[in-house]
């Protein structure tokens, strides 16, 4: 269970990333190095000046590795993660009303940041299917969509910096999760 405070925001980060790789050869071992190159390739994509996160309903682009976004008066590096709710819409979570009430115990609303996960060559609407293609030298090339959903919870007076390092790490951390699953 989360220690929620009733001040505490979770940010969920979604989004798909292109995993893209060659499988060498075709037994256990090929399979695996194949594809934990290519969730590699993925972590350093998000770690690059490529990945954006997108307010949901907002015009908000935000750069995380660099610490830049569209409103770059308004969202400095010694902002609150409070300030980013000018921007974006907060879903209230209102699951925890549905809990029975009693007279000793208060329930919060869970307040809610959705960004989505971009690329810079990311095309919204586009949904790829596994992909495998072999060629003349016994190599297989494949791609495949992976899903990313993250959740962070912050104080809301944490830092803005801080809090888009911790989105990074945590994608990151997603993937390498997935690829000792693999493993």
């Amino acid at each position: 269970m989360l220690p929620l405070d009733t001040e505490d925001l979770l940010f969920r980060i979604k989004g798909r990333i292109r995993l893209d790789g060659f499988l060498h050869k075709t037994d256990e071992k090929g399979l695996t190095k194949g594809f934990s190159e290519a969730i590699t390739e993925a972590i350093n994509k998000v770690n690059s000046q490529a990945s954006i996160l997108v307010g949901i309903e907002s015009t908000l682009f935000i750069w995380p590795t660099t610490h830049v976004s569209t409103q770059a008066s308004e969202l400095v590096e010694n902002s609150s993660c409070k300030a980013i709710l000018k921007f974006v819409p907060v879903e209230v979570n209102d699951i925890l009303k549905k809990i029975p009430k009693k007279k000793c115990v208060k329930v919060e609303p869970v307040r809610v940041v959705n960004l989505d996960l971009m690329f810079e060559t990311t095309r919204p609407g586009t949904v790829e299917t596994v992909y495998i293609q072999h060629d003349s030298k016994a190599n297989y090339h494949f791609k495949m969509i992976l899903p990313i959903d993250v959740v962070i919870l912050v104080n809301p007076d944490d830092s803005w910096t801080k809090l888009q390092d911790q989105i990074v790490e945590s994608i990151s951390s997603q993937l390498t999760d997935m690829d000792k699953c693999i493993q």
